[in-house]
């Protein structure tokens, strides 16, 4: 199963919905919910964006990915100091959204 996939079904289920309830809210069909939850398909980004919403989460968590993973990969170059004004002003950027 892939991370997305796990997390389509964690997020869903933290949220109380039944996949026919989620399929609803996207305008898809339960199989739709069901074939990226088995990791047979995935949602396409329009389908991320709006999955996020409804769960009230970041792309970082439905994807899976560390909070300041972006950061990571693109900070080798950056002292310490900086490092950490990148990972403030990243959990800023993600409080100012809920």
């Amino acid at each position: 199963m892939s991370k997305i996939a796990e997390m389509i079904r964690k997020y869903r289920i933290l949220n109380n919905l039944k996949q026919e309830e989620l399929a609803t809210m996207l305008g898809r069909s339960k199989s739709v919910i069901s074939n990226w939850e088995r990791g047979d398909n995935a949602p396409d980004t329009d389908m991320i964006e709006k999955l996020c919403e409804i769960f009230k989460i970041t792309p970082n968590e439905i994807y899976g990915w560390e909070p300041n993973t972006i950061a990571a990969h693109s900070a080798h170059n950056l002292s310490k100091e900086e490092q950490e004004k990148v990972k403030e002003y990243i959990a800023f950027l993600e409080s100012s959204r809920r």
